[in-house]
């Protein structure tokens, strides 16, 4: 449980930091190192500590869109959380899964070739999840039109990308 609270509190401060360089509607930063932290914290401590990876990534996005106007705006706020909480997990998850069967993890990181493995399938091809995913629930949701999905889909995947890079 403390370690739960730990990848959380990582994943909403890291995330908090990183969405001050995000574009409007302001879901999609630059850089994204949670997304690092979540991948890393499933393969070091296991798929089972997953709960942090969720609550971490919906606290950071409902700080970022919280409504309490009403009932309605308030359900509304809840969605968009909710969905990118679980593309965080089903990326994070992905990437591991990725790395643990393709590149062997844990290795001792003393072949430049499984290092490569464990980058490229972290990173350009585990980042594929939570954009598609985080771009789709706003698209849904209302809050992002359709004439800026690709722009927003790039930008969120270039910094999961490159997040997942830096902590790795």
């Amino acid at each position: 449980m403390v370690r739960i609270i730990g990848i959380t509190l990582a994943y909403f401060i890291t995330g908090l930091l990183s969405l001050q360089l995000a574009i409007p509607p302001g879901y999609a930063a630059p850089v994204w190192p949670a997304a690092g932290i979540g991948l890393a914290v499933i393969l070091l401590y296991g798929n089972r500590i997953w709960p942090g990876v969720f609550l971490g990534s919906f606290f950071v996005n409902v700080f970022t869109s919280f409504d309490p106007s009403s009932v309605h705006t308030i359900l509304g706020s809840l969605f968009v959380p909710i969905c990118i909480g679980g593309g965080a997990v089903f990326q994070a998850l992905f990437g591991a899964f990725l790395i643990r069967r393709f590149a062997g993890f844990p290795t001792s990181l003393n072949n430049l070739s499984n290092v490569f493995r464990i980058m490229a399938l972290g990173g350009p091809v585990g980042c594929l999840v939570n954009s598609s995913v985080g771009v789709t629930s706003l698209v849904l949701a209302g809050t992002l039109p359709l004439d800026n999905v690709i722009q927003n889909w790039w930008n969120w995947y270039l910094g999961d990308f490159i997040g997942v890079i830096i902590v790795i």
